[in-house]
């Protein structure tokens, strides 16, 4: 297995429109460290991804979680995904949704 990039799997991760942000855990201890960078939110093991986050409220958390598991499914190197919705946003903290146009 060759190690996943856990960048690339953090902005899959913040790309998904119900994901609000990426979260540290309850102890702030969830993140994968790089030489000048702390990714938080993404811990990348021999066997797993574990993803930590901060979703919309309007969305019901099977559909974040079925969201979040599209985005990074090919970025994982066939690992287990463990996805950990931590809280879910107010509705003023939240900005609109976006629409991406398709050509």
């Amino acid at each position: 297995m060759t190690a996943p990039d856990p960048r690339a799997i953090a902005d899959a991760v913040t790309a998904c429109p119900s994901v609000v942000a990426l979260s540290p855990g309850p102890t702030g201890t969830v993140a994968t460290y790089r030489p000048g960078e702390r990714i938080v939110g993404v811990r990348v093991t021999e066997t797993r991804v574990t993803i930590h986050v901060v979703g919309r409220w309007d969305t019901p958390i099977p559909t974040l979680v079925d969201e979040i598991h599209e985005g990074v499914r090919l970025l994982v190197d066939g690992r287990e995904i463990d996805i950990v919705v931590e809280d879910l946003s107010e509705p003023a903290a939240i900005k609109p949704r976006t629409s991406i146009a398709k050509s």
